[in-house]
């Protein structure tokens, strides 16, 4: 994420991109061909953390970026 904010955002370059959506597509593959289950592949944020990065937005430690 700190490449994505600052004072010259340079995002994520294509490779990372070519990859991330190439590991989602395939993770999407395994859970509709049925050889794994939808549990398998969810991990929920657990709610202290959730609640901790809420918190810390509201409180002004990470600003936006504009």
């Amino acid at each position: 994420m700190f490449n994505l904010a600052g004072p010259r955002p340079l995002g994520n370059s294509i490779a990372s991109m070519d990859l991330g959506f190439a590991l989602q597509a395939r993770c999407l593959e395994a859970v509709a061909t049925g050889s794994v289950d939808a549990t398998s592949c969810v991990v929920p944020v657990h709610g202290h953390i959730d609640a901790a990065i809420a918190n810390s937005y509201l409180a002004g430690k990470y600003p936006t970026v504009r």
